[in-house]
């Protein structure tokens, strides 16, 4: 019989937070691979699978902001989350504009497990709701091009 799969987050980041998110969330049974950079980030969420990932704002190859674009471009449906120090208003409201699901203020005062496992159970249900409107839309096409003929 199979172990059921942790969930998986990448964390995008300092050592420091990376530590600290590797300790809390393997709490809620969260497993938590880390990089420091935009570029190994970008490499490891083609290359990997993840439910969730959780940036910094500021990487040696460049930003969160940019980072963040990046990954709902290729994956829409998994949460990102910004984790940061970066608390002024203009900073949380750039971070959703450019499309997280969440931005968390260091130290985030509740519980960051539960948070992120409820932001993981919410994309796949909007990831099961991609695919079905793709597939739908699939076969209402089929439909068009059999009424056609």
């Amino acid at each position: 019989m199979n172990a059921p799969r942790k969930f998986r987050v990448l964390s995008v980041g300092n050592e420091e937070t990376a530590s600290f998110l590797t300790g809390t969330l393997g709490l809620s049974d969260i497993e938590v691979v880390a990089v420091e950079t935009m570029a190994d980030a970008i490499r490891s969420a083609k290359c990997e699978s993840y439910d969730a990932y959780i940036l910094g704002m500021r990487f040696s190859d460049g930003n969160g902001v940019e980072l963040c674009r990046a990954l709902k471009l290729e994956s829409p449906y998994i949460p990102v989350v910004f984790y940061t120090g970066d608390v002024f208003a203009a900073d949380r409201a750039m971070g959703l504009k450019c499309g997280a699901d969440a931005y968390l203020e260091k130290p985030y005062g509740g519980d960051i497990g539960s948070f992120i496992l409820e932001l993981i159970s919410e994309g796949r249900q909007l990831k099961a709701a991609y695919i079905y409107a793709l597939l739908h839309r699939g076969v209402e096409l089929q439909k068009r091009k059999s009424a056609q003929v």
